[in-house]
């Protein structure tokens, strides 16, 4: 499957972001390695991840700054939507960049 690398999707943890922009990779969930990341980065359609409360919040603010679309999904609807594809996590879904393309968009990549 390939995926639009104008759509990335990323898991949300307390100390690392697991990030999936045609390719997946880690940073830190820290201010330093958002900027780092966000300075080298083509502007995506839209950044899609789990709102996890207090683990997105410098996420949240550094793409509100760099002027970056974004959603955040409500846990228990990226769990039923992984449940529906067939998917065992939602993680996943994630990953695969699945759920920008059919839950927001209604497209399949």
């Amino acid at each position: 499957m390939i995926i639009a690398s104008d759509f990335i999707g990323i898991d949300v943890g307390k100390y690392t972001l697991e990030i999936f922009a045609g390719r997946e990779f880690s940073i830190a969930n820290t201010e330093a390695a958002l900027a780092d990341w966000l300075a080298g980065l083509s502007r995506p359609e839209l950044v899609l991840f789990e709102a996890t409360g207090r683990y997105d919040g410098k996420l949240r603010r550094a793409l509100e700054q760099a002027g970056i679309a974004f959603c955040r999904v409500n846990p228990a609807q990226a769990r039923a939507f992984a449940r529906a594809t067939g998917q065992l996590a939602k993680r996943i879904v994630c990953r695969k960049g699945t759920l920008c393309h059919r839950h927001f968009f209604g497209a399949h990549p």
